[in-house]
């Protein structure tokens, strides 16, 4: 998943950043936690947003394919098979973000510990993955609420057409 290999990549640089400090004049200088806790809290703003993007591209895909299926003439299994194939995809996007999402933060967490950040800044960063997490849970929600409503409606169709008629692959 990118979003995986981003916050991989991230993780990195911020652990090369804070283990090698850079010279300035004389001295050697590593970034202050104040900077890094802003970093690890954009990038996770950053993910969370690109996360909640993707999921609802993936449910307008879905539906949309739900609809080309129904004009189609698909049966009531396949497009049973269509949604569910659709909720799977957006729930494994919302599953692997999220839990790369919690281990980037974990490791921003460590690194603050380790150079004695502040509580505030540690909780600052550890309540950022925490509400990211919390939106793409409610974003794999709205997502699996629009495909069961945009099945059910394709599916309401073919049950109130005539016999004989599928009902499904009516203008939509």
């Amino acid at each position: 998943m990118r979003i995986a290999r981003y916050l991989t990549c991230c993780a990195v640089a911020l652990t090369a950043v804070t283990a090698i400090p850079t010279t300035v004049g004389a001295q050697a200088t590593t970034p202050p936690p104040e900077f890094i806790a802003r970093q690890c809290i954009e990038i996770t703003s950053q993910a969370t947003q690109a996360t909640i993007t993707g999921m609802g591209n993936g449910t307008k895909i879905t539906i949309q394919i739900l609809h080309r299926l129904a004009r189609h003439h698909a049966t009531r299994s396949e497009l049973v098979a269509a949604a569910r194939r659709g909720h799977e995809i957006i729930a494994k996007l919302a599953r692997h973000a999220a839990a790369s999402i919690t281990r980037f933060d974990e490791h921003c967490v460590a690194i603050l510990r380790d150079l004695g950040a502040p509580a505030a800044l540690i909780d600052a960063v550890a309540n950022a993955s925490k509400r990211a997490v919390t939106a793409i849970e409610q974003a794999h929600a709205r997502s699996r609420a629009a495909i069961g409503q945009a099945l059910d409606s394709i599916l309401s169709r073919f049950l109130d057409a005539a016999p004989g008629d599928s009902g499904v692959g009516a203008a939509a």
